[in-house]
């Protein structure tokens, strides 16, 4: 007998060989006699496949199987084997620095489901969304089997969605140099250098650079703080290591010009000084204080018009440092005008005479007319006289030269009065000469002072006005000058730079003490009892800045004002 036709049911992959086969319908049997059909399948292998060989064997089976035997028992018939389905578990990507590429790296992805003893791993591929550095990126995760038996297998979910980090690329920045700049008032410096080192190739990244000296003022090798930066399409991908910096630069002062010069027109007094008005400055930043202070000399002493002056500029306030003068010294031009002496004592022109009790004499003339006495004392050893003048009449005065004053007064009153040191004076109203005992000639020296009064805690200053002085070595001489009101000189909080201290003798027995005082402003401080008020305010002038020429060792430039104080304490 025959059977008919076999099929083989396809089957999902189970890692073995067994076929599950049906059909083979029997003909030729007898009716009525129990005869089945027996089936047995194996695949050539057990690996998934379509269409692969099958081996079938039939066989009989029943009552009456006995008595039949079958013909074409061994049948080759086709079968598949599909893929068994797995799955993966959780996958991780891992933080990387970033290298300008989109590649991620995958870990995890476990198999489920695999046949014991199949050989099957997974594989795996990531990629970022973009290449640049970012937290909780997107990154599209592909999964995969490899492995001897991964063809046996399809995996459910290969295609994931994941997130990573992409952290900055540390960069490193070259030396960096700060430019020099000439002062203008600010910290800003300009910085170059900073080459960074550590870029991917095809970016596109610059340094930025910041710098700041400590301060605005000028000055070599200052420190300057650097702040380096990155900016360009691939900043937001790299980190700068080392971006502050301490480094040094050098502001240079700027150069300043002048207004024009203008030197004041002045009498002929036997000096050669000029005095000239502050010239402005030009190009000074704005809220800086800065002053140009001019000190003048004309070529000689001679009056005459269109006189060369030699001037020195000094800078001075508080931002002097920071600028320097384009042109120093410079010569200007002025006019020395010819004495008109009438009324004039002679004794404020010459050098007195028998300053140091030589017998010399001294001249005060005083114009008017009508008669008068005058009497005066001192000035001269050894019949010496020093006369004064009231008209057409002398008014001789005689004594010992060792400590008195011979004031010889043109208003035709004479007074005798000492102080500490051997002195002559001469004066005519309120300009005043005083001979300075054991002093040699020298260069002039002047200054234009304002004198004040100190009325008391309650009544402030008092303006006496300006004294023209001028210390010519052996000689100091105060003429009156009519200027323009002085700003009152700061008492309060001024550290003292010089004392002394001088006797002032009152006369009939009677002596003083002065206590002379210059504040760090310049203003002298002159303190003494009410009754030393009798000799008068230029001669106390006068003597204190004797004295403190004398002891302490400061001149008449360095002064800047006078305050006489009468305390009635001392």
């Amino acid at each position: 007998m025959t059977a008919g036709e076999v099929a083989v049911a396809a089957k999902v992959y189970d890692g073995n060989r067994k076929a599950e086969v049906s059909g083979g319908k029997l003909n030729g049997l007898i009716e009525g006699d129990q005869v089945d059909t027996t089936r047995a399948g194996e695949f050539a292998d057990k690996n998934a496949g379509k269409g692969k060989d099958v081996a079938v064997m039939l066989g009989l089976s029943g009552a009456d199987a006995g008595n039949y035997q079958l013909d074409g028992a061994q049948r080759q018939a086709k079968g598949d084997i599909t893929p068994k389905t797995v799955t993966a578990g959780e996958v991780a990507v891992a933080a990387k620095v970033y290298d300008g590429n989109r590649k991620a790296e995958v870990s995890g992805g476990k198999l489920n489901g695999l046949i014991a003893g199949d050989q099957v791993d997974t594989t795996r591929a990531g990629e970022f969304a973009d290449k640049n550095a970012g937290k909780g990126k997107d990154v599209a995760v592909t999964l995969g089997l490899s492995g001897a038996d991964a063809g046996n297998y399809q995996l459910d979910g290969a295609q994931r969605q994941a997130k990573g980090d992409i952290t900055p690329k540390t960069v490193t920045a070259g030396e960096v140099a700060v430019a020099a700049k000439v002062y203008d008032g600010n910290r800003k410096a300009e910085v170059s250098g900073g080459k960074l080192n550590g870029l991917i190739a095809g970016d596109q990244v610059d340094t930025t650079r910041a710098g700041e000296f400590a301060d605005k003022n000028a000055g070599k090798a200052k420190d300057v703080a650097v702040t380096l930066g990155l900016s360009g399409a691939d900043a937001g991908n790299y980190q700068l290591d080392g971006a502050q910096r301490q480094v040094k630069g050098d502001i240079t002062p700027k150069t300043l010009q002048t207004t024009p010069l203008v030197v004041k027109d002045k009498y002929f007094d036997g000096s050669r000084e000029a005095q000239l008005e502050s010239p402005g400055l030009i190009g000074v930043v704005a809220g800086d204080s800065v002053q140009a202070q001019a000190k003048g000399q004309f070529d000689d002493l001679l009056a005459g018009e269109g006189k060369q002056v030699s001037v020195k500029l000094n800078l001075d306030g508080v931002d002097a440092g920071n600028y320097q003068l384009a042109q120093n010294p410079v010569e200007a031009r002025g006019r020395i005008q010819g004495l008109d002496t009438q009324g004039q004592t002679a004794g404020l022109v010459l050098k007195p005479q028998g300053g140091n009790g030589t017998g010399g004499a001294g001249h005060g003339n005083a114009g008017g007319n009508g008669g008068g006495n005058g009497g005066g004392n001192g000035g001269a050893n050894a019949g010496g006289t020093v006369a004064g003048l009231q008209g057409a009449n002398a008014l001789p005065a005689t004594g010992p030269a060792s400590s008195l004053l011979a004031l010889a007064d043109g208003a035709g009153a004479g007074a005798a009065v000492a102080v500490d040191g051997s002195q002559q004076l001469l004066r005519n109203g309120g300009q005043l000469s005083m001979s300075l005992a054991g002093h040699a000639p020298s260069e002039t020296v002047q200054n234009v002072l304002p004198l004040f009064r100190d009325a008391g805690a309650n009544g402030g200053l008092d303006r006496l006005g300006h004294y023209l002085v001028q210390d010519q070595g052996d000689s100091l001489s105060l003429v009156p000058r009519s200027l323009a009101e002085a700003e009152l000189p700061q008492l309060d909080s001024q550290a003292v730079s010089a004392r002394a201290e001088t006797l002032l003798d009152l006369g009939r027995g009677e002596t003083a003490s002065m206590t002379l005082e210059l504040l760090a402003n310049g203003t002298l401080r002159a303190a003494m009892p009410p009754q030393a008020a009798q000799l008068g305010t230029e001669l106390l002038s006068a003597h204190g800045l004797s004295a403190l020429k004398r002891k302490a060792g400061v001149s008449v430039d360095q002064v800047r004002s006078i305050v006489l104080r009468f305390d009635a304490k001392r």
